[in-house]
């Protein structure tokens, strides 16, 4: 039906003033002229080493976009039951209360992020090997390609976990005209790929920077062979069919490199950055004219207005009385007579999510990968594997660097308890850097985990509000509008 229409339209441009239209395409979707290129029939603009650097620094900045500083936090942290709104919000209710709807309007922002990133690395993957630029050497350019696809895999990873089948898109999209609709209109307006082919195609994407990344940079804003085999290893155990011995290979390959730091709130304090922990960590410097100004902290500390992802009673009375990751992320105020909240009844110790610390001047770092989680995975491939003494032990490592009082003898060899101590301590060490919900969906344990959150009066706050339906996101329906191709989830 819309490809009849689209005909009809072009045979009336024709012969009016309309030309505007064949430009449009889905508002996730960019095609070579939105890009930056020149005509088809001229050649892409992009030549020179510099051109290929330039969209280099473009894809990384897509880390810090709205999705990278507030949104994924939000979803990952709330709903996981770690965090609570806070504000009054529509859409942020929503997801707090497992009520999203198609129109949501940060589900529908966070596609057109994460497509938006999509697209700018397959502009690298088109154009840069056609760059014949001496001064763009052999190896660099591969480095460029290897760093493009590893942001490529990172989107469409979370993409298909989020909203599970998905467009699979992988070339720039020309602009649609009466010579090639028929060609280019399943391209503009695709169907939904099974999930199964697009985590085959991240699996492509990170083998391909595997081979090609630079082995190691101190620099941790770079992408490296450590960072794509940290992210291939999430990807194994997300699978349905995981590979635990595969996954115990990469975290051995990995954790050399990274070691951890002594002090868990060095990771958080702003004066450590670029630690020997992180293995990918987006810079700021507070620069909001140039889109490295982290403001998510403020965001999260919103003393004057509103508060925002607001850590929730489960997730800090979780936290033991030595364990240092408490004050490291939580900062706890007296917001008496400021307002009054539902959860927390004694506003005297009130808290905020403190892991970007300098809030007022927004330098604070995003590390969104880091050995700790790597070691916890480890942990998880070793009990998989029946060592389940030797994944209680790396439990007991990352809890004694904590301070935190250290897991019982008696369950050394208990794989039911070393299981659920694993789970604990992914929320507690990796607690509001958005992690979590997607741990409890490859782990299989997000309905019966979510379901047993308590408010600070042991109510249950969940039960009956989440089941299978709500474990993907809603098809944003501004999309469906755009095009017709993309069916809805079960449920919405």
């Amino acid at each position: 039906m819309m490809k009849k229409y689209i005909y009809m339209l072009m045979a009336v441009c024709a012969f009016s003033s309309c030309t505007d239209f064949l430009d449009k395409s889905p508002l996730s979707e960019y095609t070579d002229q939105d890009l930056g290129n020149k005509d088809e029939n001229s050649g892409p603009s992009y030549t020179t080493a510099e051109d290929a650097e330039d969209l280099l620094k473009g894809c990384y900045q897509e880390f810090r976009s709205e999705y990278f500083i507030l949104d994924r936090y939000v979803l990952q942290e709330v709903m996981s039951g770690n965090c609570y709104v806070g504000g009054n919000g529509a859409s942020e209710n929503q997801i707090e209360n497992f009520t999203i709807e198609a129109t949501n309007s940060i589900v529908e922002r966070d596609w057109r992020y994460l497509y938006g990133f999509v697209s700018k690395t397959n502009t690298i993957l088109k154009y840069v090997p056609l760059i014949e630029d001496p001064a763009l050497t052999p190896t660099r350019k591969n480095e460029i390609l290897a760093e493009a696809s590893f942001c490529r895999a990172y989107a469409y990873f979370d993409l298909v976990r989020y909203f599970g089948d998905v467009p699979l898109i992988l070339d720039v999209l020309p602009s649609i005209n009466s010579g090639n609709i028929d060609e280019v209109y399943p391209l503009i307006y695709p169907y939904r790929a099974p999930k199964e082919d697009v985590y085959e195609q991240i699996y492509k994407d990170l083998a391909f920077a595997l081979k090609n990344a630079r082995d190691f940079d101190q620099d941790k804003n770079i992408i490296t062979k450590g960072t794509v085999r940290t992210l291939l290893a999430k990807y194994y155990a997300t699978l349905e069919d995981k590979d635990w011995n595969k996954i115990n290979s990469l975290c051995d390959e990995i954790l050399p490199s990274y070691p951890m730091v002594q002090n868990y709130a060095d990771l958080f304090d702003d004066h450590h950055k670029n630690s020997s922990e992180a293995i990918l960590e987006i810079y700021y410097d507070g620069n909001k004219s140039n889109g490295t100004e982290n403001w998510g902290g403020w965001i999260f500390v919103g003393w004057d207005w509103k508060r925002y992802n607001v850590p929730s009673v489960s997730l800090v009375k979780e936290f033991g009385p030595t364990d240092t990751r408490k004050d490291a992320s939580f900062l706890f105020a007296d917001v008496t007579n400021m307002w009054g909240d539902k959860y927390w009844t004694d506003l005297t110790k009130f808290p905020f999510s403190y892991k970007f610390k300098d809030y007022t001047n927004g330098t604070s770092d995003a590390i969104l990968l880091r050995a700790a989680d790597v070691k916890l995975l480890k942990a998880e491939a070793q009990l998989e594997m029946g060592n389940v003494s030797d994944a209680w032990g790396i439990v007991n490592e990352i809890r004694g660097r904590a301070g935190a009082e250290l897991l019982p003898d008696a369950d050394k060899n208990n794989a039911t308890a070393v299981k659920n101590y694993i789970i604990r301590e992914r929320r507690l060490e990796l607690a509001l850097e958005g992690c979590f919900w997607f741990d409890l969906l490859r782990m299989g344990e997000a309905i019966n985990y979510i379901s047993n959150v308590q408010d600070a009066e042991g109510n249950y706050i969940y039960r009956g509000k989440i089941n299978d339906n709500r474990l993907i996101l809603p098809i944003p329906q501004g999309e469906r509008m755009l095009n017709k191709n993309l069916t809805q989830n079960p449920g919405y």
